[in-house]
């Protein structure tokens, strides 16, 4: 999910994300996306399906100190 108004990428990442070459490519696009002023959030899938009120308010708490274009 990318917000332009905030300039926040959320993502929902799996297992595959564990595998060093995955997680190489992950690093090197996050890198990418900060050039341009853009922050990336990570969530695991196990986050999001049992602890999804703690992923909101960490999204909350991000957004709160973001500043909307």
């Amino acid at each position: 999910f990318y917000c332009h108004e905030y300039k926040l990428v959320i993502e929902i990442v799996g297992d595959i994300h564990n595998d060093e070459e995955n997680k190489e490519y992950d690093i090197g696009r996050e890198a990418e996306l900060k050039r341009f002023g853009i922050s990336v959030l990570r969530f695991t899938n196990d986050q999001v399906i049992y602890k999804l009120d703690e992923v909101i308010l960490r999204i909350h708490r991000v957004l709160t100190k973001l500043t909307p274009l």
